[in-house]
Parts: C-alpha cells; structure tokens; sequence
C-alpha cells in the first residue's frame, strides 16, 4: 500500500529550526509517512549519505528577492507536480509564504506551516503590514499553522487574524538519550584552557542581535566584578561575531571570554558550564534553553517569547526583565556562589524536560495532527499505513 509523502519545505536555518526539521524528518514514522525534505544545501545536502529520506536541495533566499524567489517557486511547483504530495509542511516565514502557494497552485490536499519565531519583530516597518497581509491571504487555504510556543500562538493568531481551529502549539523536543552522557569534564576544560576549579557561564545561539549576545558580554562584565575567575564560552556563529569579539576586547574581556564558533557536539560542552545564559530579545521558544535543562543546568534568561513556558522562575532558573543585564549578571552571580540552589534547579529543570520536551513527545503530536487532518479530508488512516480513493493513485 502507498505511503502518505509529506514534502517538508525550509529556508536557509541553522540553530533550533534547523534541528526541529532534521529530528521530525528522521524519527517519523515510516510505516505511515514518507518524508521529503526542501532546503538550500546548507542546510542538509542531498548527498549527505547519512540521510536517510530524500532530500531536493533548492536555494531558497531567506530575505525577499523577487527574481530569485520567482525561479524558486516555479521549482517548487515543478517538485510538488513530479512527487505526488500528500501533505505540504513549511517552516519559517519565507518557506511558509513560497510553498504554501506553491502546495495551493497545485492542489496539494493538506497545507500545514510551522511558525518558529516572532518574525513581526524583525522588519522593517516598510515590509510589516504587507507581510502581514500576505501571511493572512495564505492563512485562508492553509490547514494548520503550528507554533512552537503559547506565547507564539497568541501573536500569530492576534496579528494575523487565524481562525482559532486552525492554529495549534506543539513544543519543540529533543532526544534525551544524547544527554545521558559520562564525559571527563577536566579533560574537555584543559582543550579548552580553561581552568579546571574556575566558573564557567555560557551561550550557544546564533550570533544575530535579537539572540543578545551584546549583553551577554554586558553582563560578563558585571559578573567579573565579584567573580574575577570566571570564564565565559559563547558558541555559535552568525554575522555578529566579529563586532561581539571586538566588543569584548573593548570591554577588557579579550582572555575571558572564548568564542568557540559552530559546537557540532552540544551535549558535551554543556557540563562544563555552571550557569546558562539565554539573553534573547526575542524567542519564538529556545532549544538551547531545553537542551541546558536536559543537561540539568540551571539557567538565567530574559521573560520574552516563549521562555516563560519553558522556564519556570525559581524553580528551574531565573527570568528577568528583558533587557535588564544587570540583574542577568546578579542571578548569575547568585547561583554560581549557591551551589545547592544551582543543583537543586538542574534536578527540577532534567525533569520538566522529560515531561513536556522530548523527541517523542514531538513526533506523537506532529502524526496525531497529520492524521486528524487526513481523516478531516477523507483520507483513511490505518495502523500500517495510509490510503486514500480521492487523494492516491
């Protein structure tokens, strides 16, 4: 019997988008779903011989270009006519715009568009409300819109006007096993000449300036004041980097702080830091928030987006008013000289995540939604495997 495809289209994404696609494409069930995956070869390339599902590289823009995104729609439209596709899965903003048209143009049953970000919080004025007409138009033949966060779905849903029924949150997850790691901490610290007794605090995220990284150095400042030992790691890359690390050479942070560029291996690094920080300005949810607490880290970040679903204040971490550096650097302080606080927050943290942010938690919730629209439209769905007179060949 045919299997349902479910053609996943992505714009150019490192980072938490990046790893939500790749996880759901992987663990799928394939007995139901065959997963096809749509994004420029940066993200994934189609001869990667780990893959294990089809990959279409396509150049896809993430900024408007309207000649390019032309050639690209007229690809897309090509790829959906040649895949017999079931069900259209966009993620981000301009994927979301390009394909769901695409997926319409050629009568593609299910539309479905992942909102990853508060994207209404990065352009420019010129560009908002025509975005936001555009995003409404769309929202009339999409099927489902899923926000990885509460707060997501609130801002999506009151700006772009969605019809209740057709907007839903499912919570980024990741896999556990790859945090039940026993590493040799003093080892990994002396690569990294570090000192074995001295505090580390830490960010991994992209380095753009909505994610802050400009006030995670504010804050080592401050932190260096009362605890001049103190060692700061910022992992990531993005634009940003050579302006953050002339800013720490400014601010005197030049042997303080390390910037470690792209960390393919995250679980590893995360015991070596005793304090998380997440200084985004804007977080449409956090993975590296989830992953810290995997890791059982206690962490200090701004309340924005969808942190606050994440991190529960005085219980797993602490949240502080956005942008208020001072008081980041504070709570940071605070736990690095409580150690029994600090702990007490990770064993909570490990144990918030395991209820509400894994894999499979993830995936479960992703089929539950695909089958419920399938049998919305008159696609039967068994245990084995899908089928459909009306939609099926």
């Amino acid at each position: 019997m045919p299997k349902i495809n479910v053609m996943h289209i992505v714009r150019p994404a490192a980072g938490g988008m990046k790893g939500h696609v790749l996880s759901l494409l992987e663990h799928i069930d394939r007995k139901r779903f065959n997963p096809i995956l749509v994004c420029p070869e940066q993200v994934i390339s189609a001869k990667d011989p780990s893959v294990n599902y089809k990959v279409l590289n396509l150049e896809i823009a993430g900024e408007i270009t309207p000649r390019h995104d032309w050639r690209v729609f007229k690809c897309l439209l090509n790829m959906l006519n040649s895949n017999d596709i079931h069900i259209v899965h966009t993620h981000g903003a301009k994927a979301g715009l390009l394909g769901r048209l695409a997926a319409w143009k050629t009568g593609v049953p299910i539309i479905i568009n992942t909102v990853h970000n508060f994207i209404y919080d990065t352009p420019s004025i010129y560009l908002k409300y025509p975005l936001i007409l555009l995003h409404r138009r769309l929202n009339k033949f999409t099927d489902m819109q899923i926000t990885v966060s509460q707060a997501l779905q609130k801002s999506v849903s009151r700006i772009e006007k969605c019809n209740e029924k057709k907007i839903c949150t499912i919570y980024n997850g990741i896999d556990l096993n790859n945090f039940n790691l026993l590493l040799d901490c003093n080892e990994i610290k002396k690569q990294l000449n570090l000192d074995l007794k001295s505090p580390v605090v830490g960010v991994i995220s992209r380095l753009i300036p909505q994610k802050g990284v400009h006030l995670f150095l504010k804050a080592a400042k401050i932190i260096l004041d009362k605890l001049p030992d103190t060692k700061f790691l910022v992992a990531g890359e993005g634009p940003q980097r050579p302006s953050l690390e002339k800013m720490a050479y400014g601010l005197g942070l030049a042997d303080k702080v390390i910037f470690l560029g792209y960390v393919p291996n995250v679980p590893a690094l995360l015991p070596l830091i005793n304090v998380f920080l997440i200084p985004s300005l804007s977080e449409g949810l956090s993975i590296g928030a989830i992953e810290a607490m995997a890791a059982r880290r206690p962490i200090v970040a701004f309340a924005v987006g969808g942190l606050p679903e994440v991190i529960e204040n005085c219980k797993t971490g602490f949240l502080v008013q956005k942008g208020d550096y001072i008081s980041l650097a504070e709570k940071t302080v605070n736990l690095i000289n409580n150690r029994k606080i600090a702990e007490k927050f990770g064993v909570a943290a490990r144990q918030v995540v395991e209820e509400k942010f894994t894999l499979s938690v993830m995936v479960a919730e992703t089929e539950r939604l695909y089958n419920e629209l399938l049998h919305n439209k008159g696609i039967k769905v068994s245990s084995e495997t899908v089928t459909s007179e009306a939609v099926l060949k």
